[in-house]
């Protein structure tokens, strides 16, 4: 809670209006991105303030559209932006790919994230005095948002399970702000068998001001008198887009950051979330004591931290998410764990200098993280915290509370070998290194990367053409190697955007590999996830005629058509369908006609044997086609190039 100090939206201090105006027209109006016009002005409005003084300032104000002014950032209509966002845009934020969320839903992580939750479990059941073995440790994760990480950590768990302190120790608890959300996993297949197995249970929860979890399955409530063992939580992504205050330290005097927002045009809706793309952030600072802001005595240790360092510094404390700290603590009555990935700050030297705080547009926004605050206010109330050691790239915390370090020691093994020896934005930064530096990877690189990551769907796709191209050259033992590769894959596969078709892809490459059967049951999990598509009944054409199923290849050339008349593969493909099933039909009546006359059904009544053009032989058919030139691929050389996707 914000108290004392300014009122927001205050008057400037005498003098501060003609630099502040000054400020706001270089770094608002136009800018150095809009050229001449926007230029120019610029420059009108400094003349503006130079000449005018506060009328000016107010001239500025009403060119750029203000549409907050000179408030403390945990006030900023920001926040009421990023909630009218995150629920109107609900599940298309990642469905369509709006919002980033490889590294911190993908296997890799999500294996790390299991080793220290089975080693926090471990010390609690094994350790504690105080633990009930009769009652779950629940792990919560908070702003679950797609739900894709909460179905690979329930995977990654169970794959673990020879290694849990007792049968059934966890259960897992989605939650979101948004209703929306909610409405989306109670439907999406992947989750349906942990639902049905009492192992996953979901809320619609905010983690700063609830102080109780229902879960929407079960009709549990959690709360102090419910709740026995700690509560574990998984928050990725979700400090940065939590209400964040900002501050500096200049010569040993604190200042609180004010925030005004800007627009680029005039808003009939100011707090729609098409706006976000809009705005831009002007800074200004007022001098404040850790006791005139918060009344949170943490809070004003973790400020009183800073100010005595004696340091210049520039501090982003992230209120919401040490909120969420007190929120979970109080419902675990002060016993938790919590895991959390974010763009941040793990070490004190990354806060020196003075800079304003930075709001990253990618349709929402986020700021960065302060892990190291959040350690300050953990350690303030006797917890204790592990971090990634690296100051470059995406940072992974751990905090706890209600334990001592010398009790956890399964839980610090595991987090000194997940995170400290390879973590999760090593795994992120090799993989696309591989993928971006390496013109030609080799087969036994896509191979290694796919087993590093735990089998992530996204690592198959990134490298799916290097299976492709290599795999069918491959020998037996290897290709074995693949479809047990493949299969594990799979198992990890979240179906959310459409055009990253995983199973259109998995049945392409067993295609190459010739297991038309096990090709045909993807392109069919392709249509039934993403959607139907002519091309995946064109390769189940091809299919079928290699298993000399010619009615159901007939049935899908003709589907494919239906959908997309000028498809010219199909149309060539269901012409020697057609043509192959009348010379059967032809043979099949000239061998009835055989046994009928007591001759050889393998000899035709001219006495020549029969000869059946497919059209698609494994040599590519006498024409150099086949499989292989009907798809656009070289034909002669026992491929079978199965069609693509337009956005492939």
């Amino acid at each position: 809670r914000c108290a004392g100090g300014d009122a927001a939206g205050a008057a400037p201090r005498s003098g501060e209006q003609g630099p502040y105006a000054a400020r706001l027209a270089r770094r608002v109006v136009g800018g150095s991105r809009g050229g001449p016009a926007a230029a120019a002005s610029t420059r009108a409005a400094e003349r503006a303030v130079r000449r005018r003084g506060s009328d000016g300032a107010r001239r500025v104000a009403a060119m750029a559209h203000v549409l907050d002014e000179r408030k403390p950032l945990p006030e900023s209509i920001l926040w009421r932006l990023q909630d009218s966002f995150y629920d109107k845009i609900n599940i298309r934020a990642w469905s369509e790919a709006i919002v980033p969320n490889f590294v911190t839903s993908n296997c890799y992580i999500a294996t790390c994230y299991a080793r220290a939750i089975v080693g926090y479990m471990r010390d609690w059941f094994l350790r504690s005095d105080h633990a009930d073995p009769t009652k779950p440790i629940y792990i919560v994760e908070i702003g679950a948002g797609h739900g894709k990480l909460t179905f690979l950590l329930i995977r990654k768990l169970l794959a673990m399970s020879e290694f849990f302190p007792h049968p059934n120790c966890f259960k897992f608890i989605m939650t979101d702000f948004t209703e929306n959300n909610l409405n989306f996993w109670d439907k999406h297949e992947p989750l349906q068998q942990y639902f049905d197995a009492g192992i996953l249970d979901m809320a619609q929860f905010d983690a700063v001001t609830d102080r109780e979890l229902r879960l929407v399955r079960s009709g549990e409530v959690l709360d102090r008198s419910s709740v026995v063992n700690p509560i574990i939580v998984v928050s990725n992504y979700i400090f940065d887009t939590l209400k964040t205050d900002a501050f500096r330290v200049v010569d040993g005097e604190l200042q609180q950051a004010l925030c005004t927002v800007i627009s680029t045009q005039a808003e009939a809706d100011p707090t729609h979330p098409d706006v976000i793309r809009r705005i831009r952030c002007h800074w200004d600072y007022r001098p404040v004591t850790p006791e005139s802001v918060y009344d949170d005595p943490h809070l004003r240790n973790v400020l009183r931290y800073y100010v005595d360092a004696g340091r210049d510094a520039s501090i982003l404390l992230p209120l919401g998410g040490m909120r969420m700290v007190d929120t979970i603590a109080h419902i675990a009555n002060g016993r938790m764990m919590l895991l959390a990935g974010d763009k941040a700050y793990n070490h004190e030297e990354e806060l020196l200098g003075l800079r304003d705080p930075h709001v990253a547009i990618h349709g929402s926004f986020s700021l960065m993280v302060n892990f190291h605050a959040v350690r300050l206010y953990v350690e303030s109330r006797g917890g204790f915290a592990r971090q990634t050691p690296h100051m470059d790239g995406f940072k992974c915390s751990s905090f706890v509370l209600g334990a001592t370090e010398d009790a956890c020691p399964e839980y610090r093994y595991a987090w000194m070998d997940a995170m400290h020896t390879f973590g999760p934005d090593n795994f992120s930064t090799l993989q696309r290194c591989i993928k971006d530096e390496t013109p030609a990877p080799s087969l036994k690189n896509a191979l290694a990367v796919l087993r590093l990551s735990g089998y992530d769907s996204d690592i198959f796709y990134k490298f799916k053409q290097v299976l492709y191209d290599k795999a069918p050259y491959a020998s037996e033992k290897q290709q074995g190697d693949i479809r047990r590769d493949v299969g594990l894959m799979y198992a990890n596969y979240y179906p959310l955007q459409k055009t990253k078709d995983i199973a259109f892809e998995v049945g392409r490459l067993f295609m190459t590999l010739k297991l038309y059967g096990e090709a045909v049951h993807f392109f069919e999990e392709s249509q039934r996830h993403c959607g139907e598509h002519h091309v995946s009944w064109y390769n189940m054409g091809i299919c079928f005629n290699y298993t000399n199923q010619l009615d159901e290849a007939l049935r899908c050339f003709t589907r494919s058509l239906e959908i997309a008349s000028d498809y010219r593969d199909a149309q060539q493909w269901k012409q020697r369908i057609e043509a192959r099933m009348r010379v059967e039909a032809a043979a099949a009546a000239r061998k009835a006609a055989s046994a009928a006359d007591g001759e050889d059904g393998a000899v035709g009544a001219s006495g020549v044997t029969l000869k059946v053009d497919t059209g698609a032989g494994d040599d590519g058919g006498e024409d150099g086609e086949g499989a292989a030139g009907a798809a656009g691929g070289a034909g002669g050389r026992g491929d079978v190039r199965p069609g693509e996707l337009p956005h492939n």
